[in-house]
């Protein structure tokens, strides 16, 4: 876990252990190797809140998820929640916060965004599998919206939504399931 203190602007790591069977959590400083917070019952967290990129508040502070304390923790949990990356390409960015809205109303978290623009070296990575020249020059030929979605049975979930929300593919790639939404009916 990854807290950034506002005032000092400092990171500071801590691990968190959590008890699902009382919602009860201990955190230790890693840093000062020593405890920060004894356990405590905190009734708002669920095993539900883990998983990769989740901001987590204890106690008014807001903690980031960025790693698992250990694999049996990392299995269990990515086991249970699974992530899909969706890239809103160029032509549907004035789409991206209806595809963002329709992405939560379906039970999906958004771990992470970024709106960037992506080059030809890292959209052929992505895209290589397929050999889809067309997919490649589109991804590049201007700003994109990234965003990573956790949910349970993620994979699944997604292509219904894609299914019924607009035309779009999902397809094995570096970055584990990529989905791509396109703008076209």
């Amino acid at each position: 876990m990854e807290y950034l203190d506002p005032h000092a602007g400092l990171t500071f790591r801590y691990q968190l252990l959590f008890w699902a069977a009382d919602s009860s959590v201990e955190m230790y400083d890693i840093k000062n190797r020593r405890s920060f917070l004894k356990k405590t019952r905190v009734p708002s967290i669920t095993t539900k809140d883990f998983f990769l990129g989740a901001t987590i508040t204890v106690y008014s502070r807001q903690l980031k998820v960025v790693e698992y304390g250990d694999a049996h923790t990392e299995r269990a949990f990515a086991s249970a929640r699974q992530r899909v990356f969706a890239l809103v390409k160029p032509n549907a960015i004035r789409s991206a916060g209806k595809i963002i809205h329709a992405a939560v109303a379906s039970g999906f978290v958004v771990a992470e965004c970024k709106m960037a623009t992506m080059q030809r070296a890292d959209a052929e990575r992505m895209f290589g599998d397929r050999n889809d020249r067309a997919l490649v020059n589109d991804a590049c030929a201007g700003a994109c919206v990234g965003i990573a979605l956790v949910s349970e049975d993620a994979v699944a979930k997604f292509a219904a939504l894609n299914g019924e929300k607009a035309r779009s593919y999902l397809h094995r790639s570096p970055y584990d399931r990529v989905g791509v939404v396109n703008a076209d009916p």
